[in-house]
């Protein structure tokens, strides 16, 4: 029995950080969904627990791929095949929709919507990663964008909340384009193409690396990878 079991699930193509829900993408390109579903942050039938996993409704990504996908403590992110960023779950900041979409306490957004693309200046986007109550966008150009709720871990130097994508200009990773991203909680984490890491964010715990517990607004190199880099995780 436990073969057959083994051949009736699809293939994973990536598992993201898992919070009280998880999310699985299959090389098929299919979403699966399973855990809380507060806030529609699943976008299943409703906002009940799933206790399986369950396939999400693909035409609501606008008939293409998901490519990768990760969820925050509320709100859950995916990105397509055709370079869009789609957001869903707790109304808030973190879901990067601007005026248009719901503000914190208003109610969730239930269905998948595509982050507008121009705020990405045109580019397509790669990769996503959601923290508690932020995210960070990778586009193919090699631009960072950080959106949500305010403070040193978004990265543009003040303590202001981001409704929209926002730019990290290449000039602050010492003008190199960037490889990978990564959201904690409260901080964040980028890898560039040249194989530095810089993080940004809250620093207790030491969580920064950088052999304190200070905070930062601007981002500090921490120390060069010399190894082809795969993935990066923030917890």
């Amino acid at each position: 029995m436990s073969g057959s079991l083994c051949l009736a699930w699809p293939v994973p193509r990536e598992l993201p950080s898992l919070t009280d829900a998880g999310l699985w993408q299959t090389e098929a390109g299919d979403l699966y969904g399973w855990g809380s579903g507060l806030d529609y942050m699943l976008q299943l039938k409703d906002d009940d627990d799933w206790l399986f996993p369950s396939r999400m409704d693909g035409t609501a990504f606008g008939g293409a791929r998901v490519l990768q996908a990760d969820g925050g403590a509320a709100f859950s992110a995916a990105v397509t095949d055709d370079g869009g960023l789609y957001t869903f779950g707790e109304g808030g900041p973190w879901l990067g929709l601007g005026q248009g979409g719901p503000s914190f306490g208003s109610g969730p957004q239930r269905s998948p919507t595509a982050v507008p693309s121009e705020c990405f200046r045109g580019a397509r986007v790669v990769m996503t990663s959601c923290g508690a109550m932020h995210q960070c966008a990778l586009t193919d150009s090699g631009d960072v964008y950080c959106w949500g709720q305010g403070g040193s871990r978004l990265g543009h130097g003040d303590e202001e909340s981001r409704e929209v994508p926002t730019i990290i200009g290449q000039e602050m990773f010492g003008g190199c384009s960037v490889a990978l991203v990564a959201c904690g909680n409260v901080h964040t984490a980028a890898v560039t193409r040249s194989g530095a890491l810089y993080t940004w964010g809250y620093g207790g715990e030491g969580r920064l690396g950088h052999g304190d517990t200070v905070s930062r607004m601007v981002y500090l190199i921490f120390f060069q990878i010399n190894i082809q880099h795969k993935r990066l995780v923030c917890d």
